[in-house]
């Protein structure tokens, strides 16, 4: 392509209200615009350079077996139908997936599968200071493979996540791989403060894990003897603060419950906990096997017997008790009376009310224990680009996703989920791979991988150079930008280790009087001027 018929405007400055310094390389480098925050265009080499990425992951794909294929980004709903029903837009591609397997997969012999697509993603919530990688709306490659067994998919998974991993190596992409549930789920994270994503790092093992992933080992057992449950009153008391002030006590000698409803049935759930605790509600949407649920109504807190602010498992009707290990552990805690306004001292599990499930439910904070090796943890935070999951077709409710095996039995396909989140890639890649002068890209994902520079193009010989060279790189395979602009060297030059391209070369007099072409590699200090022979053996490395 050549500069003076390409839609390309570079910036000496970064507009204003852009933190991250990628992000302002990429602005000035003429590869996107943002018309307002968290929104963006991609302009022709952005473009170009964000589908050299889709190329390499796409390639990745294809190379273990997967084919694509195209989701719809809309949700038809479930309980409406006909003309006037409303679509839910922007849901994940998961769902269509299933559908599809459910239809489509009946006998062992077509297993596996393994598709990608390419799918749009709303997130519910934007990063104003994180640019494009808070933006509400992001492109993702996404890939679902369908198998037989548990023992397929998680082997499908690992090696997946290998040849991924080596495509993040080629591209000096430094991902965190965090622990992200069961199965070996995990999730990749790029580090930074700014990062939307939190999780918990140990310095001493390597241990990473998001809250919801991160185990707290089980507390000690308390020896103490069971004391007589004793009724007080305790006026305007409706939060464990307010408790433990008015009682003298401390959070810890307190029991927090928590009512939710779980929709689909009807169930409410009593989820103990605690008082100095919190719940981690990604924890207990595993424990309700991801079922929907919210927080229960005042009018379900007292169906099932008991009253907003005073609640307890004690004596409940029609519900679930989860009790999270630390509620097991303890003594004679202080719960609610569920009546207004009293709390129980001396409340004690199994004793005083039964426990359906012994669960973890606590969010993970720093300072608690490595599951690993018992060290303090520490915070961190990150952005999410990627994930990787197994799920059978019971644990998300889908009850028709089965085929029959070998031997004519009906049995549950097992899906693996795998997203790459490309726009945060790629700007990530610009984050990572960036000096004072500019972008320094990845040969695989670059715009381009040659900027050609032209200097006085009237000078005999110059421009019949350049054409040659141009015409020689272009027949080799290679992505070309040929600057022949009528502009100065200095200003030439700048654009060109702005938009970072890993190779330089200059046509000008100085280098034909010299014998030849200027070369220079944008992670090179140095220039060096190579004969128009020596140009094969010297973007050999970029056609590999």
């Amino acid at each position: 392509m050549r500069a003076t018929k390409l839609f390309w405007n570079t910036l000496r400055q970064a507009p204003a209200g852009v933190d991250l310094p990628g992000q302002q390389l990429l602005l000035r480098a003429g590869l996107l615009r943002s018309p307002a925050p968290t929104v963006w265009t991609l302009l022709p080499l952005g473009q170009q350079g964000w589908e050299r990425l889709l190329a390499c992951t796409a390639q990745v794909a294809q190379d273990a077996g997967a084919q694509p294929v195209a989701f719809p980004w809309a949700r038809p709903p479930e309980s409406e139908s006909g003309r006037g029903a409303r679509w839910r837009c922007g849901e994940p591609a998961g769902w269509a997936a299933w559908d599809l397997a459910s239809r489509e997969l009946r006998s062992y012999r077509q297993l596996p599968q393994l598709w990608y697509a390419v799918q749009p993603h709303l997130f519910a919530h934007v990063n104003t200071r994180a640019g494009l990688l808070g933006s509400a709306l992001s492109r993702r490659l996404e890939l679902f493979g369908l198998y037989a067994s548990l023992e397929e998919a998680l082997a499908g998974q690992e090696a997946l996540a290998e040849a991924y991993g080596a495509l993040w190596s080629r591209l000096g992409l430094p991902l965190a791989a965090v622990a992200a549930g069961p199965r070996d789920a995990v999730a990749w994270l790029w580090e930074h403060p700014d990062g939307e994503t939190a999780f918990f790092r140990c310095a001493r093992c390597g241990y990473a894990g998001l809250p919801a992933a991160t185990e707290a080992p089980p507390p000690p057992a308390d020896a103490s003897p069971m004391l007589p449950m004793e009724e007080v009153e305790t006026p305007d008391c409706t939060t464990i603060a307010a408790l433990a002030e008015y009682l003298g006590i401390s959070p810890a000698q307190t029991m927090k419950v928590v009512f939710y409803t779980v929709e689909q049935e009807d169930q409410v759930v009593c989820a103990v906990i605690r008082g100095d605790l919190n719940i981690d509600e990604q924890k207990l949407a595993r424990a309700l096997g991801n079922k929907p649920f919210r927080l229960s109504t005042d009018s379900e807190v007292r169906w099932v017997g008991s009253v907003p602010g005073y609640g307890s498992p004690i004596g409940l009707k029609r519900v679930q008790v989860l009790a999270d290990p630390s509620v097991m552990a303890a003594r004679n805690l202080v719960a609610g009376a569920n009546k207004e306004p009293f709390h129980i001292r001396n409340v004690n599990a199994g004793r005083d009310f039964s426990v359906h499930q012994v669960v973890d439910l606590r969010a993970a904070r720093a300072g608690d224990p490595c599951p690993g090796c018992g060290e303090p943890l520490e915070e961190a935070h990150g952005f999410a680009l990627g994930e990787v999951a197994v799920q059978t077709a019971e644990e998300v409710g889908i009850s028709d996703a089965h085929y029959l095996d070998q031997a004519g039995q009906s049995q549950p396909l097992v899906m693996l989920s795998m997203v790459f989140d490309l726009d945060r890639i790629w700007v990530t890649l610009a984050e990572v791979h960036r000096d004072e002068n500019g972008l320094r890209w990845p040969a695989p994902v670059a715009p381009v991988q040659v900027h050609l520079v032209a200097i006085k193009l009237d000078v005999p010989g110059v421009a019949q150079m350049a054409e040659r060279v141009y015409e020689r790189l272009r027949q080799a395979g290679l992505c070309v930008l040929f600057d022949d602009r009528d502009e100065r060297p200095g200003v030439a030059f700048k654009d060109a280790d702005l938009l970072g391209a890993p190779l330089r070369l200059t046509v000008s007099p100085r280098a034909l009087e010299a014998g030849g072409i200027e070369a220079k590699w944008r992670t090179a200090a140095e220039s060096e001027v190579v004969a128009e022979e020596a140009l094969a053996s010297l973007i050999a490395p970029l056609l590999s």
